[in-house]
């Protein structure tokens, strides 16, 4: 699966990226805000996004979440210590939310789980 981390603090996006290819994913790139984000998914055509909802240009993970997946067809993973500024709508085509600070073993995990789901619709 072809995943594209949209992060602000580098240490997080790192962390993430090496989760992914630890479990066999390949990480396209990342972006840290709105710009680079849609920019990145034009250029990378990534299968899914880990999408933190506060990036450098401020609380844009909603809009770049909805963007992805009403202009791409790519549903997010939300990664975020601010679960509770997840757009309802956001919530409904979402893979998965889940609570920062997350442990690398959840993180595996809601990565396999997209897989299947991404694969099981494919079929």
């Amino acid at each position: 699966m072809r995943i594209l981390i949209i992060e602000d603090e580098a240490l997080v996006a790192l962390s993430h990226a090496m989760v992914a290819m630890e479990a066999g994913h390949v990480v396209t790139g990342t972006a840290w805000n709105t710009f680079t984000a849609l920019n990145a998914v034009n250029y990378q055509k990534p299968d899914i996004a880990l999408v933190d909802m506060r990036l450098s240009d401020g609380l844009s993970g909603n809009k770049i979440a909805l963007t992805l997946y009403r202009d791409y067809g790519i549903k997010p993973v939300i990664v975020t210590a601010n679960v509770n500024q997840v757009d309802p709508d956001v919530f409904k085509f979402s893979l998965s939310i889940l609570p920062k600070p997350i442990g690398s073993s959840a993180l595996h995990l809601a990565l396999d789980a997209a897989s299947d789901l991404l694969n099981a619709q494919s079929h």
